[in-house]
């Protein structure tokens, strides 16, 4: 049988998991569009996007 202590424990910590799990699924994602694709310049520390890409905001704002 499970203490009080113990109880109340497993409780808050189910309710602190359900909390966060709502407050992830209510978070609106945006969205990535085209491929990566990159080249590396001489430098060896910088790359040039050689194709278009783009990302688009969960409100459609790119």
């Amino acid at each position: 049988m499970l203490r009080f202590g113990d109880l109340l424990i497993r409780i808050m910590a189910a309710s602190l998991l359900l909390m966060c799990c709502a407050l992830a699924s209510a978070q609106p994602v945006g969205r990535f569009g085209g491929d990566l694709v990159l080249k590396a310049l001489p430098d060896g520390r910088t790359m040039e996007l050689m194709q278009p890409f783009m990302y688009t905001d969960s409100t459609g704002v790119t």
